[in-house]
Protein backbone atom coordinates (compact mmCIF):
# COMPACT_ATOMS: atom_id res chain seq x y z
CA UNK A 1 0.00 0.00 0.00
CA UNK A 2 2.76 2.34 0.86
CA UNK A 3 4.67 2.16 -2.02
CA UNK A 4 1.25 2.53 -4.18
CA UNK A 5 0.57 5.98 -2.81
CA UNK A 6 4.02 7.15 -3.12
CA UNK A 7 4.37 6.03 -6.90
CA UNK A 8 1.19 7.94 -7.31
CA UNK A 9 2.32 11.07 -5.33
CA UNK A 10 5.34 10.99 -7.53
CA UNK A 11 3.77 11.07 -10.82
CA UNK A 12 1.05 13.76 -10.15
CA UNK A 13 4.67 15.67 -9.55
CA UNK A 14 5.85 14.42 -12.67
CA UNK A 15 2.80 16.00 -14.51
CA UNK A 16 2.89 19.23 -12.57
CA UNK A 17 6.63 19.74 -13.38
CA UNK A 18 5.35 18.92 -17.34
CA UNK A 19 2.78 21.75 -16.78
CA UNK A 20 4.90 23.71 -15.22
CA UNK A 21 7.55 23.95 -18.04
CA UNK A 22 4.91 23.96 -21.10
CA UNK A 23 3.91 27.08 -19.42
CA UNK A 24 7.04 28.86 -19.05
CA UNK A 25 7.71 27.53 -22.76
CA UNK A 26 4.25 29.31 -23.79
CA UNK A 27 4.84 32.04 -22.14
CA UNK A 28 8.15 32.76 -24.10
CA UNK A 29 7.32 31.88 -27.07
CA UNK A 30 3.89 34.55 -26.86
CA UNK A 31 6.67 36.99 -25.54
CA UNK A 32 8.86 36.56 -28.42
CA UNK A 33 5.91 36.53 -31.04
CA UNK A 34 4.62 40.32 -29.70
CA UNK A 35 8.51 41.55 -29.52
CA UNK A 36 10.06 40.46 -32.48
CA UNK A 37 8.12 42.41 -35.60
CA UNK A 38 9.44 45.48 -33.27
CA UNK A 39 12.13 44.47 -32.89
CA UNK A 40 12.99 43.38 -36.59
CA UNK A 41 11.36 46.92 -37.71
CA UNK A 42 13.92 48.72 -35.45
CA UNK A 43 16.39 47.13 -37.11
CA UNK A 44 15.26 47.63 -40.53
CA UNK A 45 15.25 51.30 -39.94
CA UNK A 46 18.32 51.29 -38.32
CA UNK A 47 20.22 49.42 -41.30
CA UNK A 48 18.59 52.34 -44.06
CA UNK A 49 20.05 55.16 -41.82
CA UNK A 50 23.23 53.22 -41.60
CA UNK A 51 23.08 52.52 -45.24
CA UNK A 52 21.88 56.29 -46.05
CA UNK A 53 25.01 57.44 -43.63
CA UNK A 54 27.31 55.41 -45.59
CA UNK A 55 26.00 56.56 -48.82
CA UNK A 56 26.88 59.99 -49.94
CA UNK A 57 25.16 60.19 -52.93
CA UNK A 58 21.86 61.78 -52.02
CA UNK A 59 23.97 64.56 -50.46
CA UNK A 60 26.29 65.25 -53.25
CA UNK A 61 22.96 65.19 -55.56
CA UNK A 62 21.16 67.88 -52.81
CA UNK A 63 24.35 69.94 -52.88
CA UNK A 64 24.46 70.06 -56.88
CA UNK A 65 20.61 71.09 -56.92
CA UNK A 66 20.96 73.92 -54.32
CA UNK A 67 24.56 75.09 -56.07
CA UNK A 68 22.40 74.77 -59.87
CA UNK A 69 19.31 76.79 -58.14
CA UNK A 70 21.57 79.56 -56.69
CA UNK A 71 23.29 79.93 -60.34
CA UNK A 72 19.77 80.02 -61.89
CA UNK A 73 18.63 82.92 -59.55
CA UNK A 74 21.93 84.94 -60.15
CA UNK A 75 21.29 84.53 -63.40
CA UNK A 76 18.20 85.86 -63.58
CA UNK A 77 19.03 88.83 -60.90
CA UNK A 78 21.63 90.04 -63.66
CA UNK A 79 20.05 89.75 -66.17
CA UNK A 80 17.24 91.95 -64.76
CA UNK A 81 20.24 94.38 -63.57
CA UNK A 82 21.43 94.18 -67.16
CA UNK A 83 17.65 95.45 -68.26
CA UNK A 84 17.83 98.39 -65.58
CA UNK A 85 20.98 99.97 -66.50
CA UNK A 86 20.26 99.40 -70.46
CA UNK A 87 17.03 101.65 -69.86
CA UNK A 88 18.31 103.85 -67.10
CA UNK A 89 21.45 104.63 -69.78
CA UNK A 90 19.07 105.28 -72.75
CA UNK A 91 16.77 107.63 -70.30
CA UNK A 92 20.07 108.76 -69.77
CA UNK A 93 20.81 110.39 -73.08
CA UNK A 94 17.20 111.27 -73.90
CA UNK A 95 17.39 113.39 -71.26
CA UNK A 96 20.76 115.17 -71.73
CA UNK A 97 19.65 115.10 -75.75
CA UNK A 98 16.06 117.19 -74.37
CA UNK A 99 18.26 119.29 -71.99
CA UNK A 100 20.27 120.30 -74.66
CA UNK A 101 17.50 120.90 -77.42
CA UNK A 102 16.01 122.78 -74.62
CA UNK A 103 19.12 125.14 -73.86
CA UNK A 104 19.32 125.58 -77.67
CA UNK A 105 16.04 126.81 -77.85
CA UNK A 106 15.66 128.91 -75.71
CA UNK A 107 18.90 130.86 -77.01
CA UNK A 108 17.17 131.46 -79.82
CA UNK A 109 14.09 132.55 -78.17
CA UNK A 110 16.31 134.97 -76.47
CA UNK A 111 18.22 136.06 -79.45
CA UNK A 112 15.35 136.69 -81.80
CA UNK A 113 12.44 137.40 -79.00
CA UNK A 114 12.43 141.06 -80.56
CA UNK A 115 11.52 140.16 -84.02
CA UNK A 116 8.68 141.20 -84.48
CA UNK A 117 8.83 144.60 -82.55
CA UNK A 118 11.72 145.03 -85.15
CA UNK A 119 9.70 144.24 -88.42
CA UNK A 120 6.95 146.38 -87.13
CA UNK A 121 9.82 149.59 -86.10
CA UNK A 122 11.00 149.18 -89.40
CA UNK A 123 7.70 150.74 -90.73
CA UNK A 124 8.44 153.71 -88.92
CA UNK A 125 12.12 153.94 -90.17
CA UNK A 126 10.07 153.87 -93.99
CA UNK A 127 7.91 156.73 -92.64
CA UNK A 128 10.62 159.03 -90.86
CA UNK A 129 12.69 158.68 -94.28
CA UNK A 130 8.90 159.61 -96.31
CA UNK A 131 8.72 162.24 -93.76
CA UNK A 132 12.41 163.99 -93.86
CA UNK A 133 11.80 163.84 -97.76
CA UNK A 134 8.69 166.39 -97.53
CA UNK A 135 11.41 168.47 -94.68
CA UNK A 136 11.19 171.79 -97.47
CA UNK A 137 7.64 171.69 -97.03
CA UNK A 138 6.34 172.58 -93.84
CA UNK A 139 2.60 171.37 -93.69
CA UNK A 140 3.12 167.68 -95.69
CA UNK A 141 6.55 167.53 -92.80
CA UNK A 142 4.24 168.16 -89.71
CA UNK A 143 1.72 165.31 -91.15
CA UNK A 144 4.23 163.11 -91.46
CA UNK A 145 5.49 163.30 -87.50
CA UNK A 146 1.68 162.92 -86.75
CA UNK A 147 1.83 159.87 -88.54
CA UNK A 148 5.02 158.56 -87.31
CA UNK A 149 4.06 159.15 -83.80
CA UNK A 150 0.75 157.43 -84.55
CA UNK A 151 2.65 154.77 -85.92
CA UNK A 152 4.88 153.93 -82.86
CA UNK A 153 2.36 154.61 -80.02
CA UNK A 154 0.54 151.67 -82.32
CA UNK A 155 3.78 149.26 -82.36
CA UNK A 156 4.43 150.17 -78.35
CA UNK A 157 0.40 149.31 -77.84
CA UNK A 158 1.10 145.80 -79.46
CA UNK A 159 3.71 144.84 -77.30
CA UNK A 160 1.67 145.73 -74.14
CA UNK A 161 3.42 149.46 -73.82
CA UNK A 162 0.91 152.17 -72.98
CA UNK A 163 1.49 155.38 -71.21
CA UNK A 164 -0.84 156.22 -68.25
CA UNK A 165 -2.54 159.76 -67.12
CA UNK A 166 -1.17 161.79 -64.12
CA UNK A 167 -2.54 165.54 -64.53
CA UNK A 168 -5.07 166.03 -61.64
CA UNK A 169 -4.43 163.41 -60.20
CA UNK A 170 -2.81 163.00 -56.52
CA UNK A 171 0.79 162.45 -56.43
CA UNK A 172 1.53 158.49 -56.16
CA UNK A 173 5.82 157.61 -55.74
CA UNK A 174 4.96 154.14 -57.47
CA UNK A 175 4.37 156.01 -60.18
CA UNK A 176 5.37 159.62 -60.65
CA UNK A 177 8.63 161.70 -59.79
CA UNK A 178 8.24 165.15 -58.67
CA UNK A 179 10.55 167.40 -60.36
CA UNK A 180 9.08 170.99 -59.08
CA UNK A 181 6.62 172.27 -56.83
CA UNK A 182 4.56 175.11 -57.02
CA UNK A 183 1.32 177.27 -55.35
CA UNK A 184 -1.25 176.73 -57.46
CA UNK A 185 -4.55 178.85 -56.38
CA UNK A 186 -7.83 176.34 -55.92
CA UNK A 187 -5.35 173.29 -55.83
CA UNK A 188 -4.84 171.24 -53.24
CA UNK A 189 -1.53 169.98 -51.64
CA UNK A 190 0.53 166.82 -53.94
CA UNK A 191 -2.11 167.31 -56.93
CA UNK A 192 -0.26 167.03 -59.80
CA UNK A 193 -0.47 170.41 -62.20
CA UNK A 194 1.91 169.45 -65.27
CA UNK A 195 2.98 166.10 -66.90
CA UNK A 196 7.24 167.42 -67.55
CA UNK A 197 7.77 163.55 -69.04
CA UNK A 198 5.53 160.76 -70.27
CA UNK A 199 5.43 157.53 -67.94
CA UNK A 200 4.92 154.14 -69.52
CA UNK A 201 2.91 151.07 -68.08
CA UNK A 202 4.71 147.38 -70.04
CA UNK A 203 1.45 144.90 -68.82
CA UNK A 204 1.04 145.38 -65.42
CA UNK A 205 3.96 146.91 -64.49
CA UNK A 206 5.87 150.33 -64.20
CA UNK A 207 8.41 150.25 -67.37
CA UNK A 208 9.20 154.62 -66.85
CA UNK A 209 7.90 156.77 -63.84
CA UNK A 210 6.46 160.41 -65.31
CA UNK A 211 8.31 163.38 -64.05
CA UNK A 212 5.96 165.74 -62.57
CA UNK A 213 5.21 169.13 -61.24
CA UNK A 214 2.85 169.25 -58.14
CA UNK A 215 1.08 171.73 -56.11
CA UNK A 216 2.34 172.97 -52.60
Amino acid sequence: MIDVEEQTNNTDEAYQADAEIASENEAAAHDAVGKGPEKNFSEENSQKKEAENNDPAPKDEQKKDKKQKIKELFKSKQQKIDELTDSYQRLSAEFANYKKRTERDNILFREYSNENLLKNMLAVMDSFEMALKQKDKKEDFVKGMELIYSQLMNVLKQEGVVPFDCVGKSFDPYKHEVLLKAKVEGTESEIIVEELQKGYMYKEKILRHSKVKIAE
